[in-house]
């Protein structure tokens, strides 16, 4: 179960916040992601909404049964900056919860397992991770994962009641670019990344896939631009047991990322 954590953990410091910048047009607001997505996921910033997202991950090369392994989960993300918070659930193959909340400079993070159900006072050094994890969209990972990679304009997709423009980046081929004599990194080689964004800047789909080795999509079921209090409650009562996630060496500082103004005027 306690890997089970980390992994989710894990997935908070690169999964939580996935957003860009709307860039509306009066005609058409998705051509602006479409004429330059790379300039979309530089401009991100984060807006105030709640999304919930199905997370399913398959691969064919684990040592299980034929099918291979799958993963499925959902994640709940809201954001109001500064308040954050994030909902991981697994229901395949076992049951498993972790939720992460971030009010002002206090930060939570809440188990219901087998063996664990209550929220933890996160250590500041864990705190600053999140922080740093959540000011730094991880649109910033992907528009450096893909700055030298080939993008390609998808069809349009409706996704959680919205329009969506997408998009698929792969790695750009090369003049020295020689194949792999072995299957598995040839497949390791050809990553797929793929992202859907709203017309007002959330990002409604994702998939990062390569050949048959593994593939991991994250689609929006819904989505508000409400956030109310009731959305930063914590869900267990507070405990006092020692947190329980090794400390890692805290993230290098970055600037955070921008704050829409509700009010242009002020």
């Amino acid at each position: 179960m306690g890997r089970l954590a980390l992994l989710g953990f894990g997935l908070l410091l690169i999964a939580c916040g996935s957003h860009a910048e709307s860039g509306i047009s009066s005609v058409d607001p998705l051509l602006a992601f479409e004429r330059d997505p790379q300039a979309a996921l530089a401009a991100a910033q984060h807006p105030t909404y709640r999304a919930t997202y199905e997370l399913t991950f398959s691969s064919l090369y684990a040592s299980t049964p034929p099918g291979g392994a799958s993963l499925s989960s959902t994640q709940t993300y809201v954001a109001r900056p500064p308040d954050f918070r994030w909902d991981f659930t697994v229901t395949v193959p076992v049951q498993f919860r972790m939720v992460a909340i971030l009010r002002d400079k206090d930060a939570y993070l809440c188990l219901d397992s087998d063996t664990t159900t209550g929220c933890y006072a996160v250590p500041v050094t864990y705190t600053q991770q999140m922080l740093l994890s959540l000011n730094q969209s991880p649109l910033d990972s992907m528009l450096s994962a893909t700055k030298d990679m080939d993008v390609t304009v998808l069809p349009r997709e409706r996704i959680a009641g919205r329009d969506a423009a997408c998009f698929r980046w792969r790695q750009r081929a090369t003049a020295s670019a020689t194949a792999s004599p072995n299957a598995l990194l040839g497949q390791l080689a050809d990553v797929k990344l793929e992202a859907c964004f709203s017309a007002d800047g959330v990002m409604l789909r994702t998939l990062t896939s390569s050949g048959s080795l593994f593939s991991v999509e994250q689609r929006a079921t819904s989505v508000s631009g409400t956030v109310t209090d009731a959305d930063l409650v914590l869900p267990y009562p507070p405990t006092s047991a020692p947190f329980p996630i090794p400390t890692s060496a805290p993230l290098v500082p970055q600037a955070p990322r921008p704050t829409p103004n509700p009010n242009p005027t002020r």
